[in-house]
């Protein structure tokens, strides 16, 4: 059975001075400012979506990003009020942990048990492992109650729903700008260039040289 191949090929024209007003300056411009490559080939109107839409996009990340850390700090500052956590600066491990043991001592246990199961057989090795895992002095903590536990557990839950969806915004500016590279390449014309290429048409098919396949072409 003969497999059906497709295949875009993207062409360069060399012959003729319009197309080759399809530079790749113009993609390249677009992947770098959405919209950029639309207003160089005097497509105003789209170019400004394109910016627009890039704008709103960050302005709306950043907006997200604030609100999550401000969450964050939030919830830091619950925990100190009411489980007696340091504020110093932590790794995540310890605001975690701060969300799964209701005080330090047992997070410590679970520590010392773990470090029975690393090294079973070597006592030195549990108590260095024990000694660099557990929150001791200053990073002790004891929550008042679960309920208050369960609050700062809220408060961190939020904070990362809001940064998760941050970065899916970050994502949507990148789609932004593969959008408006792939409207400059295929969709969208300098104004003298129309009037060269007249009405023929751009996107085309042919068979392949072994008559296999189908081979899917665009002329810029």
């Amino acid at each position: 059975m003969k497999r059906i191949l497709a295949v875009l090929l993207v062409v360069f024209g060399v012959g003729a001075a319009a197309e080759q007003q399809y530079s790749g300056k113009y993609i390249i411009a677009s992947l770098a400012v959405p919209g950029a490559g639309e207003m160089w080939m005097k497509s105003r109107l789209k170019g400004e979506i394109f910016l627009w839409t890039d704008a709103a996009v960050w302005v709306t990340y950043g907006t997200m990003t604030t609100i999550g850390n401000s969450r964050n700090q939030s919830a830091k500052l619950f925990a100190r009020e009411f489980s007696g956590s340091s504020m110093a600066p932590r790794t995540d491990d310890y605001y975690t942990a701060l969300e799964r043991y209701p005080n330090s001592g047992m997070h410590n246990e679970d520590v010392r048990r773990d470090a029975r199961e690393l090294y079973p057989d070597d006592p030195d090795q549990q108590r260095a492992y024990a000694s660099s895992h557990s929150y001791t002095g200053d990073k002790a903590w004891a929550w008042g109650s679960d309920s208050l536990r369960y609050n700062y557990w809220r408060q961190r839950k939020s904070a990362r729903s809001v940064l998760h969806t941050a970065g899916f915004v970050v994502g949507a500016a990148l789609v932004d700008r593969l959008v408006s590279a792939i409207d400059v390449a295929f969709f969208t014309r300098t104004p003298n260039a129309g009037a060269s290429l007249g009405r023929e048409t751009r996107l085309g098919a042919a068979p392949t040289l072994d008559q296999s396949g189908l081979t899917i072409f665009y002329r810029f």
